[in-house]
């Protein structure tokens, strides 16, 4: 395997289990959210997300870690593996409060020290609604690898 992409709602531990895979494989590894987000969390534009992400995923061999659903298809065809962490809600708050109060998170971009806002918390709860669904339906439809 050389191409492989860890899925998950928010809290989900997307970040920690790419790079956990990448040290064992000897991977690159992407964070999407160093590709959403600019220094400061300054979000980029649609399309310079889709160009970033994009040039990403052309390289032979990648770990890629979270949601940017604008590529998701493409990325998906490319992928070996994909790697989906269904994890029980109230396991993922837990992480995302102890994360901030650690100050421990992976995969931040840079100059964007991690935040803890009811914006966020609420993505977080709506997560399980929005993003959970949109998962299962993606894999039905790609076979699941």
């Amino acid at each position: 395997m050389k191409r492989i992409m860890v899925v998950g709602c928010p809290g989900s531990g997307k970040s920690t289990v790419a790079v956990t895979i990448a040290q064992k494989l000897d991977l690159p590894v992407v964070h999407l959210d160093q590709i959403h987000y600019a220094p400061g969390w300054q979000e980029r534009t649609k399309a310079e997300k889709t160009r970033l992400a994009t040039r990403a995923e052309q390289a032979d061999k990648w770990v890629i870690d979270g949601n940017l659903s604008a590529t998701y298809p493409h990325r998906l065809s490319r992928a070996d593996c994909c790697v989906w962490l269904d994890i029980p809600l109230q396991i993922r708050l837990w992480r995302v409060l102890k994360r901030r109060l650690s100050g421990a998170r992976v995969g931040l971009p840079r100059g964007s020290p991690d935040q803890l806002t009811w914006e966020f918390i609420k993505y977080v709860l709506r997560s399980d609604r929005l993003t959970r669904p949109k998962y299962q339906k993606l894999h039905l439809e790609a076979g699941s690898t």
